[in-house]
């Protein structure tokens, strides 16, 4: 029986992880003209609670993490390259912001406690879906940034 590391262990992009998150989060904000819907604090303060929440279970790296390899897709690749985001990430606003799903959370009514919730362990799940014809391609970028030893894929179909 082989015993499994159960410790989650992210690359640390940025010394400052909760500034820098904090920081494309506001910036996302701003890019998504969140600030000017009719509904304005409630947008501020579902993002607020968000990074509070990401922040106090440790995710921080893990959403820059995220963030680096969908931001690079689509800068290589073009915004088709990625999917608009599905799964219980799309309930997220601070996922919005960043640019790991094209759904706004509020407007469609999702929840972010089905996403990452104070209460239960598990870790956060942004599933990313890369265009088939790419797909290969991003892996080699996202070994490139972190390592062969450090990639591996979830649901890889062969074609």
């Amino acid at each position: 029986c082989i015993e499994l590391d159960s410790e989650i262990k992210l690359p640390k992009l940025y010394p400052d992880a909760k500034e820098r998150l904090l920081d494309l989060v506001n910036q996302g904000f701003t890019r998504r003209k969140l600030k000017g819907k009719t509904n304005a604090l409630t947008y501020a303060a579902r993002r607020d609670h968000e990074y509070e929440v990401i922040c106090k279970l440790g995710w921080a790296d893990y959403f820059l993490v995220m963030e680096k390899i969908v931001t690079d897709a689509k800068a290589k690749f073009g915004e088709w390259a990625v999917g608009y985001g599905r799964g219980s990430a799309a309930g997220s606003l601070v996922s919005y912001c960043l640019g790991l799903t094209d759904i706004d959370p509020i407007e469609h009514g999702l929840l972010f406690e089905r996403f990452l919730d104070e209460g239960r362990p598990d870790p956060p799940d942004i599933d990313t879906d890369f265009d088939p014809r790419i797909r290969d391609a991003v892996k080699r970028d996202i070994v490139k940034v972190f390592g062969e030893k450090k990639v591996c894929s979830i649901g890889d179909q062969e074609d």
